[in-house]
């Protein structure tokens, strides 16, 4: 059957599908949203790997594992997302064979490396904190272990790039392409026809979808209910903690909340294309897909690279190091030679007073000056997000136009932080 498809002599009738015409207020959206993806997950992303690599303080294990993350999301950035864009506005595949390969092989790539980096934190955090063996993974152990996990990546996404393949059919008016597997191929007899399969192609996206992703999910979720288990019993109630140990067990709250907020969003960002995934290969009917299909496939990538945005605003939000690197960054860039702007305290993160050697604040004598910083607490509680966002998205308004900070985000930020008080004042 498929023999007499591709003799058949398709150049000399018309071609009887339907031409894609996109809306042009469809296509302006769609390409706001992808514009604003794309731009947010390059400065987050690059701006978290600097501050890591830039910080003596930042290289931890974790931290090592966060920078792998964000290596992910800038390869799903840079060729993925916006010729996921192309695709859905254009009518076939344009782009050719390398991007037809290149684009699911980094799909799969950034999917299976992302979820081992994730699945190598929580398993660091859980053996650290519930059975108390510290300095369990080492920085070397930390470097192997990656290294592994991008051989292991690149293994497991090799099939999809040998396997992907840029077809074509030449009809008497157009010219059809499309990008498609094309996997070893099985005849299946069903009833007077001849159905074609594809049985290793279906195995292998099931596996990856299933071993790669829902297990791992599933783990990660049990051994992080465990984690918060085990700091919930760890204080014995009516026991007297020193402020050491106090600090110690909140910072260790915080780190592990914000784990487990970057496993949720993962998760939700990349579940609808995972139920896509196996709708397409467990289907019984192999006709042509349904017209609801397509727009959910675009809303589900459009989840997925959303992740890459989402993954900085949490390492900010619930990390003050990070936070202070985006602040530090924007001073930087925009207020180097302008440090007396800083003294509209809801601006700075941190601002300098040197008075003789006298902290401006409390009056007491220091060597050098002190450091009074405005903390914004607000991850202390769940009803803090919005601030959070705002905040952040004030920020990222400032890092790519320089010359309207100095009106409205200041405005923004100064309205959000009013009611925030001041804490603070120690030696630099």
């Amino acid at each position: 059957m498929d023999d007499d498809l591709k003799n058949f002599p398709y150049e000399k009738f018309p071609y009887g599908g339907v031409i894609k015409e996109v809306p042009v207020w469809e296509m302006v959206v769609k390409s706001v949203i992808y514009g604003i993806i794309t731009i947010s997950s390059l400065f987050g992303n690059v701006l978290i790997i600097v501050i890591v690599m830039k910080n003596k303080t930042m290289k931890t294990v974790t931290n090592y594992y966060i920078v792998n993350l964000a290596v992910a999301d800038l390869m799903v950035t840079l060729t993925c997302t916006w010729v996921t864009l192309v695709d859905n506005l254009t009518e076939g595949w344009i782009l050719g064979a390398f991007f037809c390969k290149l684009n699911t092989f980094t799909k799969v790539l950034s999917l299976v490396a992302s979820v081992l980096s994730l699945t190598q934190i929580a398993y660091d955090r859980f053996f650290g904190i519930v059975f108390a063996l510290r300095a369990r993974m080492t920085e070397r152990r930390a470097s192997i272990s990656l290294v592994i996990i991008w051989i292991f990546s690149i293994i497991v996404a090799l099939p999809v790039l040998i396997y992907r393949q840029l077809k074509s059919r030449e009809w008497l008016d157009h010219t059809e392409r499309w990008c498609d597997d094309d996997w070893p191929v099985e005849e299946e007899v069903v009833g007077n026809f001849t159905r074609t399969t594809m049985p290793l192609r279906t195995a292998y996206f099931v596996s990856v979808s299933v071993v790669l992703y829902f297990i791992p999910m599933v783990v990660m979720s049990l051994a992080y209910g465990v984690i918060i288990l085990k700091l919930k019993t760890t204080h014995i109630p009516g026991e007297i903690m020193d402020k050491r140990d106090e600090q110690q067990a909140k910072t260790k709250r915080k780190i592990i909340i914000m784990l487990i907020t970057i496993l949720a969003v993962f998760c939700v960002c990349w579940l609808p294309c995972q139920v896509m995934l196996l709708y397409t290969e467990l289907r019984g009917n192999r006709s042509k897909l349904e017209d609801w299909y397509y727009h959910f496939e675009f809303a589900a990538y459009t989840m997925a690279y959303s992740n890459s945005v989402l993954n900085p605003i949490i390492y900010a939000g619930f990390n003050e190091n990070f936070k202070q690197g985006f602040e530090h960054y924007r001073i930087d860039r925009h207020d180097t030679q302008r440090n007396k702007s800083l003294r509209y305290g809801a601006w700075s993160m941190e601002c300098k007073f040197e008075y003789g050697g006298v902290c401006a604040a409390t009056g007491s004598a220091t060597g050098s000056g002190c450091i009074c910083k405005f903390l914004l607490e607000v991850l202390q509680d769940v009803t803090s997000a919005p601030t959070i966002i705002e905040s952040l998205s004030a920020h990222i308004i400032v890092s790519f136009t320089g010359w309207f900070y100095n009106c409205t985000v200041l405005i923004e930020i100064h309205s959000v932080l009013t009611s925030t008080a001041a804490k603070g004042c120690w030696n630099q």
